[in-house]
């Protein structure tokens, strides 16, 4: 341990005698350097800046290779074409979150110069609309930006703008004073007023958040006047309101095209239907009636599809059975009017008449419940009060559902 010399205040005294104020120097040298390295900067500012953009390009185009490499990409043309011609079109990031490429099922889309360019697909909730508009959104994005993209090939018109209508993002600091479906106005009030015959619109699930007759209604609305452009802008429309596929809604036109998301399903028409059934599959209600086998392909084709299956996606969930019967009633209503209001309107000129929905029954479950009740109160009026081994009994008796 090294102790304080007993001349400690001598050498102080030597030392600012020979040294002086030596933190006032360091200041003034730094400052002096700093005034040196700046005029050198300032002096080969433009070269420094061309390094810099010059490696920020270098890193930018391995970081595309590189991911060229690792996702399978391949290079796109791009063409002054108002067109979109993609072939086994992926999409990235669906494929990254489940860790396998073969999650992304590849799909065509197809946009002539002329006709067929706003497209509307339909299909089950769950079969991979959404993913199918914005892979395509994605791959346009990337054309541009100079990546290759995930998809066998790809002929790319320059865009102008890309708008969506794919989220309604749900954060208080972004509200200002709009609910989701404001916000989701607000975005087709953009695309529909600044969208040019070189833009790219994808819009999902533009409707909800409303009664079923006006979602209906805008997406309805939103479609005419778009597809009614004389040089429309190049639209993919994702949405399970199968009404708006209809021609009382949006009267077709060259500018219409319509795709589905197929799926097979191991369903006959004539088979019995029984009230739905369980988590786990079971029949609930008509023993022969087995739920049918759907399996979601993922593939966008010609065509249109009024089917959600929502049953199986509620199962899937884990939804209670009561629920899952409730869903299976309700869409065994409304597929029956469907046939009504179609079939015989072709054939009689008027439909039969529409089957009314009932107020859901009490269920089994409830009904259950109820007669424990009815059993504890029938018992608790035998059990005499004054006797606490009675009572006692009672207790534990009802607790354990008796």
């Amino acid at each position: 341990m090294n102790s304080t010399p007993p001349n400690a205040p001598q050498t102080t005294k030597e030392l600012d005698v020979e040294l002086g104020d030596v933190l006032s120097r360091v200041s003034d040298l730094e400052a002096a350097v700093l005034r040196d390295l700046r005029r050198r900067v300032l002096s080969s500012a433009p070269s420094i800046r061309d390094a810099s953009r010059c490696v920020a390009e270098v890193d930018c185009l391995l970081s595309l290779s590189r991911a060229a490499v690792a996702f399978g990409l391949r290079r796109p043309a791009l063409t002054n074409e108002s067109r979109l011609s993609i072939v086994g079109g992926r999409h990235l990031l669906q494929e990254a979150a489940s860790g396998d490429r073969r999650a992304s099922i590849p799909n065509d889309a197809v946009v002539p110069p002329n006709g067929g360019r706003v497209t509307v697909v339909t299909g089950p909730t769950m079969s991979g609309k959404s993913v199918y508009i914005k892979s395509i959104a994605i791959i346009a994005f990337l054309a541009h930006v100079g990546s290759f993209v995930p998809a066998e090939s790809a002929v790319v018109g320059v865009v102008d703008r890309i708008f969506t209508r794919v989220m309604s993002y749900d954060s208080i600091a972004q509200r200002v004073g709009q609910s989701s479906f404001a916000r989701d106005l607000s975005q087709i009030s953009l695309m529909i007023n600044n969208a040019t015959p070189r833009s790219l619109c994808i819009v999902d699930e533009f409707g909800k958040g409303t009664k079923t007759a006006d979602g209906v209604g805008l997406l309805g609305g939103f479609l005419r006047a778009v597809s009614e452009i004389p040089e429309p802008p190049i639209v993919f429309a994702a949405t399970h309101f199968s009404d708006v596929t209809d021609d009382a809604f949006v009267p077709r036109n060259a500018n219409m095209n319509y795709l589905t998301m197929s799926v097979y399903a191991s369903e006959v028409e004539n088979e019995p239907r029984g009230r739905g059934y369980d988590v786990a599959g079971d029949v609930a209600g008509d023993a022969s009636y087995r739920p049918p086998e759907i399996t979601f392909l993922y593939k966008a084709v010609p065509g249109v599809s009024t089917r959600a299956y929502s049953a199986r996606c509620a199962r899937e969930a884990g939804l209670p059975r009561v629920v899952l019967e409730r869903i299976e009633e309700l869409d065994a209503i409304d597929r029956e009017n469907d046939a009504n209001r179609r079939g015989d309107a072709n054939r009689r000129g008027r439909g039969r008449e529409v089957v009314e929905i009932k107020p859901a029954a009490m269920s089994r479950a409830s009904d259950s419940e109820r007669a424990k009740r009815e059993t504890c109160v029938e018992r608790l009026a035998r059990v005499n009060l004054d006797d606490p081994g009675e009572v006692a009994a009672f207790v534990k008796i009802c607790a354990a559902g008796g």
